[in-house]
């Protein structure tokens, strides 16, 4: 495997065919390549040049590779099957994970390219082992100062290096893409495992670089199941920067984990955490892990406005609609409601919906799923990423509402004095209001009186009024006149007895004048029931 720091491509019919080694086209700047040196199969020949031409295998071309910086390539070599390579795949100095530039292939054990034959051509010591090191030459006249160092070499440790994100809160891992609430609880295992080796890992120091955004508070440190140290204080990060474990892994202590607690930062608008990558550096072994990239959310108030009208009087047998509209702060311009979804309780029958794109919603409920009296609808939104508002709660009213038990007669009796005097009605006289559309229902009675045929001839010298529980009287006459208003409340049973506060004070009752005759008169009492209070 070849670092070719220049393209050798000089004409074949040029003064120097010496210099025509790389005059191929699939080969172009600086490269890297692969064949067997000692394989004549590996070059081609013809009678016109002076110099052969090298075949290269898995070119990668116009590489930077002499130009002062590090550069990073993995070799991965998989016996006589695969071979992979790929350059500049990590940043040297962070060793954050990078696309870099390779070839990914199978050899050639059949001698199907260049009639070479893989198998073959790789020759081992009687030991059954294969030497592999590298080695360097250049031009006379040139002068290039390579340098290489070696962070995993194999067989000698083999070993792992992982890390898992948990948002703690929800209880997910987390993937690449994947968004985090803010204020959620957090936590970030970094796991070494040792596999095999003919040496143990040695001296392992652990430099980490955390995720921005999130604030940890507390690291441990375990081998296995057994916690070694534990680490608190604002100054966490720098303490993990460069943190030397107290025990080297090998074959009878294969595992090791450094875990953060911590809770991801309060931030007013998406905010994107790139990865970080943190390096475990041994004496035999360098390896690296990458966290994920993922999105902080800002925490988002959600409530729940009420459109139509609480509590809600609904008409036995019809279904009924109650709407409200969803308003969220810390959100996109262009936010879509409809990701919200709206649920409500209704009787212990659950009831979803989505908003509009301006976040109005509607619940249509059946007379079906009302039960007669209160009956209450609990409603709660929550958008995409887990957020929550209060409950909002509507009162749905369903029911009668009518007059009961209203007696067909009732009378006023006293005797004549020659003086004016009140007259309270005899006992006997019954009127209820049945409500039972729920608390919060209201109602208005009014009444009206109309003079009938009296004895004697001509109409009674008074009045029948009604005096309100707060000392206000009405004179009734033919225009309905309000005399009493009601709203449920919880107690309520339903049933409002009308009369039974009658008395002196309160109540119908009959105003007879000083000069009223001796004779039975007739009033016809007209009583009228209105939905809510007027």
């Amino acid at each position: 495997m070849e670092f070719d720091t220049e393209a050798n491509k000089a004409a074949n019919n040029a003064a120097d065919f010496s210099n025509s080694f790389d005059n191929i086209a699939s080969v172009s700047g600086a490269h890297i390549a692969w064949n067997y040196p000692s394989d004549s199969k590996t070059y081609i020949s013809d009678s016109s040049i002076s110099s052969p031409n090298m075949l290269h295998r898995g070119a990668v071309n116009n590489l930077s590779l002499s130009d002062g910086k590090w550069h990073h390539i993995t070799l991965t070599w998989n016996g006589y099957n695969t071979m992979t390579y790929t350059i500049d795949d990590k940043d040297p100095q962070t060793g954050e994970a990078l696309k870099g530039q390779g070839a990914d292939f199978s050899l050639d054990p059949g001698g199907q390219v260049g009639l070479g034959n893989d198998p073959t051509t790789i020759t081992t010591t009687d030991s059954g082992e294969t030497r592999w090191g590298f080695t360097g030459t250049t031009d006379s006249s040139k002068w290039e100062n390579n340098l290489v160092i070696f962070e995993q070499v194999p067989g000698l440790v083999n070993a792992t290096a992982k890390n898992t994100l948990t948002d703690v809160t929800t209880g997910k891992d987390i993937a690449s893409g994947d968004k985090v609430k803010s204020d959620d609880k957090v936590s970030l295992t970094y796991n070494l495992g040792y596999v095999n080796g003919r040496q143990d890992w040695k001296n392992i120091v652990a430099k980490l670089s955390l995720p921005r955004d999130l604030t940890f508070s507390q690291a441990t440190v375990s081998y296995g199941a057994t916690q070694v140290a534990t680490m608190t204080g604002d100054n966490l990060a720098s303490q993990l920067a460069k943190y030397t474990l107290p025990q080297d892994l090998s074959s009878s202590n294969t595992k090791a984990s450094i875990t953060l607690q911590g809770t991801a930062d309060d931030v007013t608008k998406e905010t994107t955490v790139p990865a970080t990558t943190s390096n475990f550096d041994g004496t035999n072994d360098i390896l690296s892990t990458d966290t994920v990239p993922f999105t902080l959310t800002p925490n988002r108030l959600i409530s729940i406005h009420k459109l139509s009208g609480d509590p809600v009087n609904v008409q036995p047998n019809q279904d009924t609609k109650v709407t409200g509209t969803v308003v969220m702060d810390n959100i996109p311009d262009d936010y879509d409601y409809r990701n919200v979804t709206v649920t409500g309780t209704l009787n212990g029958k659950t009831l979803t919906t989505q908003p509009d794109d301006e976040g109005e919603f509607n619940f249509t409920i059946p007379a079906a799923d009302l039960t007669s009296g209160s009956n209450s609808l609990a409603v709660k939104a929550t958008d995409e990423e887990g957020n929550s508002s209060d409950t909002a709660t509507w009162t749905l009213n369903m029911g009668v509402l009518q007059l009961a038990n209203v007696s067909d007669q009732a009378k006023f009796t006293t005797k004549l004095t020659g003086s004016a005097q009140d007259v309270e009605p005899d006992a006997g006289w019954t009127i209820n209001v049945v409500d039972t559309r729920g608390t919060g229902s209201a109602w208005t009675l009014q009444a009206s009186a109309t003079a009938q045929a009296t004895t004697p001839d001509g109409q009674l010298s008074g009045n029948l009024v009604y005096k309100r529980q707060n000392g206000t009287e009405v004179t009734l006459n033919q225009t309905p006149q309000t005399v009493m208003t009601h709203t449920n409340t919880a107690t309520d049973t339903g049933t409002t007895d009308v009369t039974s506060s009658w008395g002196q004070k309160a109540g119908m009752q009959a105003q007879i004048n000083s000069d009223a005759l001796v004779g039975d008169y007739t009033i016809v009492v007209g009583w009228q029931l209105i939905d809510g209070v007027s």
